[in-house]
């Protein structure tokens, strides 16, 4: 009698994004029915990028629920938080290889703030805007306290959320995130429900291969970034301003050739920091300028 053979049911990887106290940890907990992760933990360990849920069978299929870190634990400005969030999304991709589904998880009871909407396009630009809104589902957590019906409160949001609400292609689903809440089975099965419909509408998950398409998108807008909230450009003005101040005295040819130098050092910096993206031209342009400009030495004439 041949043995039958043992069938393995399909994987779906939820990654779940939001900020610290958007109930990341309860909807995990929710949509596995186990306490995975310690939602009294206000805060995930700054030394962790993520944490894994071990995996759990729901309708048919293996969920598999990565928590991240809350997107701008620090201040919004800060350069260093931003740069730490996209490496932690390099190291999730590299660690779970590929993502069918985001969860983003909003806390019913905040407003939709400026430093919400920076949270969204930092994500936009991690994951690349199309990948990540075709695969993203709105979940709006602490439904327990919503008064009225949940359609109407969609409908009259405006400007940022909105548009956020539109971009997932209304994909928005309610969660009553506590246990003991009369609707927290139904608003999980929901969830459960979006993510299994969503998973099953496409061909392949967001890979590593999709992930590395944007790196030049991802560096681009740190730079951005950095240009805006530090002293970046003025210190390659400054360094540049140093640099052709030497040529305004009369040159030696030693003289000459450090200034030469200097301009050398000074490009592979910037180049270095530019990393191709292009943001930093106008200062190497104008290195090229002023290597022109500086005068040559006039040789020694030799008397026969």
């Amino acid at each position: 009698m041949a043995s039958a053979k043992k069938t393995t049911q399909p994987k779906i990887k939820i990654v779940l994004l939001g900020k610290v106290g958007a109930g990341k940890s309860s909807t995990g907990n929710s949509l596995s029915e186990k306490s995975h992760f310690d939602e009294s933990n206000y805060t995930m360990s700054e030394t962790i990028a993520f944490n894994k849920h071990s995996e759990s069978d729901v309708n048919g299929y293996t969920f598999i629920i990565y928590d991240t870190q809350g997107l701008m634990d620090a201040k919004p400005e800060e350069f260093e938080s931003i740069k730490e969030t996209m490496e932690n999304m390099d190291k999730l991709i590299k660690n779970c290889d590929d993502i069918s589904v985001f969860l983003l998880v909003y806390n019913f009871t905040t407003k939709f703030s400026q430093e919400d909407q920076k949270c969204v396009s930092l994500l936009e630009c991690t994951f690349g805007k199309q990948e990540f809104y075709k695969r993203c589902i709105i979940v709006v957590t602490r439904g327990d306290l919503l008064e009225g019906d949940f359609n109407e409160w969609l409908d009259n949001q405006e400007k940022d959320f909105a548009s956020l609400i539109f971009k997932c292609q209304k994909r928005v689903v309610l969660m009553c995130n506590k246990l003991s809440h009369e609707n927290n089975k139904k608003t999980t099965e929901n969830l459960r429900t979006a993510i299994i419909g969503l998973h099953n509408s496409f061909d392949k998950t967001y890979s590593k291969l999709d992930f590395d398409q944007y790196e030049k998108d991802r560096l681009k807008f740190l730079l951005d970034l950095e240009i805006e909230k530090t002293n970046l450009t003025r210190s390659y003005k400054e360094d540049i301003k140093k640099i052709m101040s030497q040529a305004t005295v009369t040159l030696t040819q030693a003289s000459r050739e450090k200034i030469m130098q200097d301009i050398a050092v000074l490009r592979n910096k910037i180049k270095m920091k530019d990393q191709g993206t292009g943001r930093l031209k106008k200062y190497l342009d104008k290195l090229d300028t002023e290597e022109r400009n500086v005068p040559n030495v006039p040789g020694k004439c030799l008397i026969s």
